[in-house]
């Protein structure tokens, strides 16, 4: 599976935890406020992507997951 995945294109495999988010705020004002809020140190990393729109498909979910996947995004 890693070799199929790889072999689509660029890839990137870095993030060990994963988070969607649906908000209001611009990718820019919502890293701001998870940099500053003291929870996060110098050593981890954060990365916040706009992911909204029909450019999306996944397998695997539970019905409660992909009803959020199609609810939110």
């Amino acid at each position: 599976m890693i070799e199929l995945i790889k072999s689509q294109g660029a890839w990137w495999h870095h993030l060990d935890s994963t988070w969607l988010v649906k908000t209001n705020k611009s990718a820019t004002g919502l890293r701001d406020e998870l940099v500053n809020s003291g929870l996060i140190d110098s050593n981890d990393e954060l990365l916040v992507i706009d992911v909204t729109g029909d450019a999306a498909a996944w397998f695997g979910f539970t019905d409660r997951g992909g009803k959020w996947l199609k609810d939110n995004l």
